[in-house]
């Protein structure tokens, strides 16, 4: 894979699994939501949390820049939290 193609990958998977840690955080609009599916959705933005700040603080580590593959310099992860 050359670095171009690992940039590409990149810039598709970083942007939708930011998309979805926030889709994550935001409550149901169903109304029915019950202690379980509170903690389940707690679960998953947190877990959207972690694998986003690894992958972002990877890409400091490789010398890749966060706006080289669609991510914001000034992003703060915590929002999904």
């Amino acid at each position: 894979m050359t670095r171009e193609n690992e940039t590409n990958y990149l810039r598709d998977v970083l942007p939708d699994l930011l998309a979805k840690g926030r889709e994550a955080r935001t409550p149901s609009l169903s109304g029915g939501e019950n202690e379980i599916d509170t903690a389940f959705a707690r679960g998953r933005a947190e877990a959207y949390y972690e694998v986003l700040s690894t992958m972002v603080r990877q890409l400091a580590a490789f010398g890749i820049e966060r706006s080289a593959v669609g991510i914001p310099d000034n992003l703060d992860l915590t929002e999904l939290m």
